[in-house]
């Protein structure tokens, strides 16, 4: 069983490796265009691109699930995010910012498209070659990956921006350029059923919103992803927090982001003890004391106190996010997954695009500290759903 477990993560590398690109590059080209455009509304367009290509994710994800070409959609989507990246490195050397922001962000959605599709590609390889016992595990051994990439590509984003600003984008190359050599062995088959062969688009649509919506699990979580409006803020709000609130530079934004990356790998890592109790139980629980810590940014100004919060959030929201996706996993069925997994990522992943500008607009108004709080005080309140949706807050953990 270990062999299988260590021969289906090496097999899930490459979505690790298009994952972290991804978030490495929206933290390089954020701080890059929030440092010459002194802009939060245009930083927060950026940062929330990436998520629009998951208000359709219920198309592609259909479109996953019936294509036959599954894999070449991968390495297509790849190449043509390596050539937009590389033209992107190209502005930035030419110092002309308009075609520079516009590269930016047409990567940032492309970026996007991909790694959403990416993502589903190999979750239905999971499901096609991971045993249901073994859920727990992969995910939270790849989570472990992913923070552990991420740590090591977060700690080079300081160094990056302070010594290397106009080859920003060189490296997210070089990652992209690894994922793309790595996924050519993979193989991933055509379809679940052969039986299948003859269902519509239209039919799979309607099939797979059937199928959320008739299982009261998946709609509560559905529901419960709204959240992620709120969260996605956050992100914009370090930038700020770290350039105008504490005046500092690029390298303690690196550390405040490294902080992070090590409490979600310590969280997910964490994740692997909890073998019982109730799923709902754990979030409510967890989620209450990160909105407390969110509120408390206001009251910090100093960096290094403010690795306290920053690792508690991360760490807590480490486990949440492991548990909550081993449940995922275990509640749609694989002939599904695109669809299914598709429709939660329309409002969990789609509304993530919204944070940005609304972050934006709320840093404008309130401040810096006051949108920390209101952020703290509103995901607080709202994980009292969690309450409601019995289903899912009685869901065992296995």
């Amino acid at each position: 069983m270990k062999k299988t477990i260590w021969w289906a993560t090496y097999n899930l590398l490459p979505t690790y490796l298009i994952i972290v690109d991804e978030g490495f590059f929206i933290l390089l080209a954020g701080w890059v265009i929030s440092k010459l455009t002194d802009s939060s509304l245009l930083t927060g367009i950026l940062l929330s691109l990436p998520s629009i290509p998951y208000f359709f994710s219920y198309f592609t994800g259909t479109v996953i699930d019936l294509s036959r070409k599954k894999k070449l959609i991968l390495l297509m989507l790849s190449l043509i995010v390596f050539m937009i990246l590389l033209l992107s490195q190209i502005a930035l050397l030419a110092d002309n910012l308009f075609f520079m922001i516009l590269l930016f962000y047409l990567s940032a959605i492309v970026f996007g498209f991909t790694a959403n599709i990416t993502d589903t590609i190999f979750s239905i390889w999971t499901k096609q070659n991971v045993d249901e016992k073994e859920y727990k595990k992969i995910i939270s051994i790849g989570r472990i990956i992913l923070r552990g990439l991420g740590f090591l590509a977060n700690a080079l984003v300081g160094i990056i921006l302070t010594f290397i600003f106009r080859f920003s984008i060189i490296p997210t190359l070089v990652i992209l350029a690894m994922a793309i050599f790595l996924s050519l062995p993979v193989n991933i088959k055509d379809r679940f059923n052969e039986g299948e062969k003859g269902i519509t688009f239209k039919e799979s649509l309607i099939d797979g919103f059937n199928y959320v919506r008739k299982n009261k699990v998946l709609t509560q979580i559905s529901i419960l992803t709204l959240e992620n409006l709120f969260f996605g803020i956050l992100e914009l709000l370090m930038i700020f927090y770290v350039q105008d609130f504490l005046h500092l530079g690029p390298i303690y934004y690196s550390i405040l982001i490294i902080t992070a990356q090590v409490g979600l790998l310590v969280g997910s890592i964490f994740a692997l003890r909890i073998n019982k109790g109730k799923l709902g139980f754990y979030q409510f629980t967890l989620i209450a004391i990160m909105s407390i810590c969110i509120a408390s940014y206001d009251l910090i100004h100093y960096v290094f106190i403010a690795i306290i919060p920053t690792f508690l959030i991360s760490f807590l929201s480490g486990i949440t996010s492991t548990l909550g996706s081993v449940t995922q996993l275990r509640y749609i069925n694989k002939e599904y997954w695109g669809r299914a997994s598709g429709f939660i990522q329309v409002i969990s992943k789609g509304i993530f695009a919204l944070s940005g500008p609304v972050g934006g607009i709320l840093i404008e108004i309130l401040g810096i500290g006051g949108t920390y709080l209101l952020i703290g005080s509103i995901i607080f309140m709202f994980n009292f759903v969690r309450l409601k949706f019995k289903e899912y807050y009685n869901i065992e953990i296995k």
